[in-house]
């Protein structure tokens, strides 16, 4: 069985890719429920970078400033979302 962390950083690369490619469709396409989609990807993908940052002692204060965007970009597409 794969470590917790293992599956948080393939939770993370697969949010992250899918963050990419629907930032792009949606460049093409100008759709705004797209892009912000993709901000909601990207900040759980910078969420899962931080937790997997807490089982490395040595990068814990990095993990708290992946946080700290990750909770401004999820606030952000909120605010996109709601306006």
């Amino acid at each position: 069985m794969k470590q917790t962390y293992e599956k948080v950083i393939q939770l993370e690369l697969l949010t992250l890719g899918l963050s990419v490619v629907l930032g792009f469709i949606a460049l093409f396409q100008s759709s705004i429920f797209l892009v912000i989609f993709s901000f909601y990807l990207l900040g759980i993908s910078l969420i899962c970078d931080a937790y997997s940052h807490q089982y490395t002692s040595s990068r814990m204060l990095q993990g708290k400033k992946q946080l700290i965007r990750a909770a401004v970009i999820l606030l952000l597409a909120s605010a996109l979302f709601l306006l």
